[in-house]
């Protein structure tokens, strides 16, 4: 995210923070739950989209933590925060995306 740092703002303070933790949560649970190398993508066009693959085949769900559950609240936070998410398989495993929509510059 640090070599991000200057571009983020771009994007509104609201859904620049929203993107980064997209970015966390995302990598967060391809780390502890995926397989293989893990790749990050971002890019913006009509909204910001995060994209993080792996090479596991199985699919996260959002879960319902109980308030005593240190995990399972990433995904919950995400389909809150976003535009929309979700994820689709790939010849070599899944992608996870989520989309932000961008803040719209005054005078653009």
């Amino acid at each position: 995210m640090a070599r991000y740092g200057s571009r983020w703002p771009t994007i509104g303070r609201r859904h620049g923070k929203a993107a980064k933790l997209f970015v966390s949560e995302l990598v967060t649970n391809a780390v502890r739950h995926g397989t293989g190398p893990i790749d990050l993508r971002v890019t913006r066009h009509q909204v910001l989209t995060v994209e993080v693959s792996d090479t596991g085949t199985c699919s996260p769900r959002p879960r319902n933590a109980s308030p005593s559950n240190e995990n399972g609240r990433g995904l919950a936070i995400v389909s809150q925060l976003s535009r929309r998410w979700g994820t689709r398989p790939t010849p070599s495993g899944k992608v996870i995306w989520a989309e932000a929509d961008l803040a719209h510059a005054s005078g653009r």
